[in-house]
């Protein structure tokens, strides 16, 4: 979804037939994911703008995120273990970050 929101923003008239999307609905929905709670697994590390959507349950913590540094780029984190902690969780997104972001 989060391809679809930066390409139907970006102009794509294809993506933007396919999901119904207008070029200011798209750009609206990423402005308010950026705009959102902050925190997360990427986020905090990345130096861009970064429009996010986390999911947390018990033993999972999931990340998927666009960043906009030079390139913009989607990035996704999953972290599944039984009593994972918020701070594992960020750990990972720090390490996933560091490989991945400009």
């Amino acid at each position: 979804m989060l391809y679809a929101f930066h390409a139907a923003a970006a102009g794509n008239r294809h993506v933007q037939r396919t999901t119904g999307l207008s070029r200011v609905q798209a750009t609206r929905a990423i402005a308010l994911l950026v705009h959102s709670t902050s925190g997360g697994m990427v986020q905090p590390f990345a130096r861009a703008p970064t429009a996010h959507k986390e999911g947390w349950i018990s033993d999972t913590r999931a990340t998927a995120a666009i960043v906009y540094g030079r390139t913009p780029r989607i990035v996704v984190v999953l972290a599944y273990r039984p009593g994972i902690t918020d701070a594992e969780a960020r750990s990972l997104g720090r390490r996933a970050s560091a490989l991945t972001l400009d």
